[in-house]
């Protein structure tokens, strides 16, 4: 089995403008009882970024530089019985 890779923790601001469109590749990527969180598609965003700005700035030899972006792991959760989401769902009212 692989070792885990030690993590670090940092924060960046973005446009709110992407906040939807993570929300909706993380519901694209969630299958039923595997839920794919945003910070697994943020981080599988900027793994692919990372590889294909270093491919194009010649910093990985051109037989290790992907022919597309490299995959990232997406971190799939499955909410255990009774867990509350972390982020609490827009109510809307029927009318």
């Amino acid at each position: 089995m692989k070792e885990k890779e030690r993590t670090a923790q940092t924060a960046v601001r973005m446009p709110e403008s992407w906040v939807p469109r993570l929300d909706a590749l993380a519901a694209k990527l969630s299958q039923p009882g595997i839920n794919v969180s945003q910070a697994a598609v943020i981080r599988a965003a900027l793994a692919r970024g990372i590889a294909a700005l270093e491919a194009e700035n010649g910093l990985l030899p051109a037989s290790n530089a992907p022919e597309r972006p490299a995959e990232a792991p997406i971190e799939a959760r499955v909410p255990e019985k009774g867990a509350r989401s972390a982020r609490k769902p827009k109510r809307t009212s029927i009318r």
